[in-house]
């Protein structure tokens, strides 16, 4: 079996992915106003209140998820398990949902970069190669925010 130890080096740059992709939230949310509010966030709007919404109905018990945002009937279906799966965990530990929603995109997001480490590793390239591959990769991950500042989004 191959050693890992050589993946020790690729940690200064998860932890410097991690801190670009998590500072612009903590930005916004201390720089937001006293009247106003920031809903958690920085684009997709839409889809977090989906997101959040799953998980309030997993804290209130549920399993099933019911579409909220029409006021179409529509029955309640297994849509988003893992947030539902959250939200019951939310409820017994007293989590806060935005909070518990970004603690789980880090860790998602560490478990996958993870991933895409053991895997380059494992590939048996040469490690400057490796490691070009693993730096291309987090360049994108969790940086969509940046598309405001191209126009794309």
């Amino acid at each position: 079996m191959k050693q890992l130890k050589p993946l020790i080096r690729l940690w200064p740059w998860v932890l410097l992915s991690l801190v670009l992709t998590i500072a612009p939230y903590f930005w916004v949310a201390q720089s937001t106003p006293a009247n106003h509010q920031f809903l958690g966030s920085l684009i997709n709007t839409g889809d977090l209140s989906v997101y959040l919404a799953a998980i309030r109905q997993g804290a209130e018990g549920a399993w099933l998820f019911e579409v909220t945002f029409t006021p179409e009937e529509i029955t309640p279906k297994i849509t988003y398990p893992f947030y539902l799966a959250l939200g019951r965990l939310a409820s017994p530990l007293h989590l806060d949902i935005l909070w518990l929603f970004h603690g789980s995109r880090v860790l998602a997001g560490l478990f996958l970069m993870g991933v895409v480490a053991v895997w380059l590793h494992f590939l048996e390239m040469k490690a400057a190669l490796s490691d070009a591959f693993f730096l291309i990769f987090l360049a994108g991950v969790g940086a969509g925010w940046c598309s405001h500042w191209v126009g794309i989004a």
